[in-house]
């Protein structure tokens, strides 16, 4: 299955190994049924809108990478994603390989 991070505007893909550079490990978020306050947590760190991400939407296939963890990955001393910064033009990464543009005829 592929694991996206839904953190930001973080472009960790399962499918785009060359993204993950250092050995990202994607940890899925907290079930909404059983730890409600911790998911509404992770919901509200990961800076998106409402629209993409909410208590409704969060299924098991919902992951933060590692990249936004304190140390890596969850701990007792720091169990939440620290807080994206999304400005209103966010940096943007070249990725490269895409296609070029349509030549007009």
């Amino acid at each position: 299955m592929v694991k996206r991070c839904a953190h930001g505007v973080c472009k960790s893909d399962t499918r785009y190994p060359e993204r993950l550079s250092g050995g990202v490990v994607f940890f899925p978020f907290p079930k909404p049924k059983t730890q409600r306050e911790r998911c509404l947590q992770w919901i509200k760190q990961c800076g998106r809108p409402h629209s993409q991400l909410n208590e409704s939407n969060i299924t098991k296939h919902k992951y933060v990478c590692s990249k936004h963890f304190m140390n890596g990955k969850p701990t007792p001393e720091f169990p939440n994603p620290v807080n994206a910064v999304q400005g209103p033009n966010p940096a943007k990464e070249k990725l490269g390989g895409c296609r070029k543009s349509p030549k007009k005829r």
